[in-house]
C-alpha cells in the first residue's frame, strides 16, 4: 500500500541500494561467481572484479568479467548463478545481514513526511527473502528491481519508485556503493550520496554523480539528516 500524499509537509522519500549499501553481501556474491564460472569450465573471476560489476544487470555484468575472447554465454552464465546462488543462500548463515548500524539508521531515518524505498540490480525474488528475514520487509514503501526494469544506470526503476511514492524527484535521495548508482540518480535528477564501503571508491563516486561520499554508517546517517535539514 502506497501513501497518500495529503499532508501539509510534502513528502521526502530515500532510497537505498541493496548489495553494498544496505547489506553485506559481497561475500556471497564472489563466492558464487566464482562457482558459477567454474561450473562453465572458466577461470572464476577476483573477489575485487566481481565486486566491481554489482549492481549491473547481472548478465551484463557476467560479459564485463568474460575474457575479450570468450564465446561462452553471459546469460547460461546468470542461470547457472542464480541456481547456485539459492543453495548457498540457503546455507546456515548464508542470508546476508544489514551492515553494522544500518537497521538503527533506517529506524531513524523513517516515519512523518520521510519515507524509504529500494532500487536494486537484483531480482525481487532474491530481494524479498533478504528483507523478510533481516525483518525489513514492511519498512518500505517502494521496491524496484532489476527484473522489472533496465538495468542501471538506466533511471526506470528510481523513477518509478518516485511514481509509486508519490514524490517529486527534487524531493528524492539516492544512496549507493556503485557508480551505476550514481548515475543512475543523475539520470533522474535525483539528489546521490555514495557509500564507500561497497564496491566503488569515493573519487570514482564523485566523478559519477555522487553530491557527497561517506565512508561510515555513522557518516551516512549525519549526511542523511543534513540532506533532510536542506530540504523541508
Amino acid at each position: 500500500m502506497y501513501p497518500a500524499n495529503s499532508r501539509s509537509t510534502p513528502l521526502r522519500l530515500i532510497v537505498f541500494d541493496c548489495d553494498g549499501t544496505l547489506v553485506d553481501s559481497q561475500p556471497l556474491i564472489a563466492r558464487t561467481m566464482a562457482a558459477a564460472f567454474e561450473a562453465h569450465d572458466l577461470t572464476p573471476p577476483s573477489p575485487a572484479e566481481t565486486s566491481a560489476i554489482i549492481g549491473m544487470d547481472l548478465a551484463a555484468g557476467i560479459d564485463v568479467l568474460l575474457p575479450a575472447a570468450s564465446n561462452d554465454d553471459p546469460h547460461a552464465i546468470a542461470t547457472t548463478y542464480r541456481e547456485i546462488f539459492k543453495r548457498f543462500f540457503a546455507e546456515p548463515g548464508g542470508v546476508p545481514r544489514p551492515f553494522e548500524g544500518m537497521m538503527d539508521v533506517l529506524k531513524r531515518v523513517d516515519g512523518g513526511a520521510n519515507l524509504l524505498g529500494v532500487c536494486t540490480g537484483r531480482s525481487r525474488g532474491s530481494l524479498d527473502p533478504i528483507l523478510a528475514l533481516n525483518g525489513l520487509e514492511d519498512r518500505f514503501v517502494t521496491l524496484q528491481t532489476g527484473d522489472r526494469h533496465p538495468g542501471k544506470p538506466h533511471p526506470a526503476m528510481l523513477e518509478t519508485a518516485l511514481a509509486e511514492a508519490g514524490v517529486m524527484a527534487a524531493r528524492a535521495l539516492m544512496i549507493g556503493d556503485a557508480t551505476f548508482d550514481m548515475e543512475m540518480s543523475r539520470n533522474a535528477n535525483v539528489h546521490a550520496i555514495g557509500v564507500t564501503w561497497g564496491s566503488h571508491g569515493a573519487e570514482a563516486l564523485r566523478a559519477t554523480g555522487a553530491a557527497r561520499t561517506v565512508d561510515t554508517v555513522d557518516a551516512l546517517e549525519q549526511a542523511i539528516f543534513r540532506w533532510l535539514a536542506d530540504t523541508p
